[in-house]
């Protein structure tokens, strides 16, 4: 997956602004077969996450960590074609944007990553798709650092799926 997130805040003044370009890899279990039904038809799938990415407007210059992702795939039809899919994550992060003390948002080295998103995967044939994704972040250190008002972001991503 390779995209873009963007911070936003409702008082400006308070944090500042915090983009970046991402880089991840992920791999993924089926962790149940077809089920329930109507829209909420399909099934459950875990993935672990690596990702490395660029501040290019901020404090700190890069982060890189890891997520664990629980992703409920909605299945109508078991030779559909398009995926959509809804996913919650939560991981840890690595950072230099602390060491910059004139900003308040991230105050340790080692900081929290929770994220939850909506994606669509478009299967090119039985085991390739193009995966589209948007999503919030909120990146934090639960307060175990003076310095903890956050970062929130919205961003999406795109990326080559094989199933297998």
């Amino acid at each position: 997956m390779t995209g873009a997130f963007f911070s936003f805040t409702i008082i400006p003044s308070e944090r500042p602004t915090y983009n970046d370009a991402l880089g991840a890899v992920r791999v993924g279990w089926m962790l149940s077969d077809v089920n329930g039904s109507g829209i909420l038809r399909g099934n459950n799938e875990f993935l672990v996450e690596a990702f490395g990415s660029g501040v290019f407007e901020g404090p700190g210059s890069f982060m890189a960590g890891t997520t664990l992702l629980l992703r409920r795939n909605f299945l109508s039809d078991p030779d559909q074609e398009v995926v959509p899919y809804f996913q919650l994550g939560v991981g840890g992060l690595y950072n230099d944007a602390y060491k910059d003390k004139s900003q308040r948002s991230i105050g340790a080295a080692l900081e929290f990553n929770l994220q939850a998103s909506f994606g669509v995967r478009f299967f090119l044939n039985e085991s390739w798709a193009l995966t589209f994704e948007a999503g919030y972040r909120h990146i934090s250190n639960a307060g175990l650092a003076r310095r903890n008002t956050g970062v929130d972001s919205l961003g999406g991503s795109v990326g080559l799926s094989y199933l297998y």
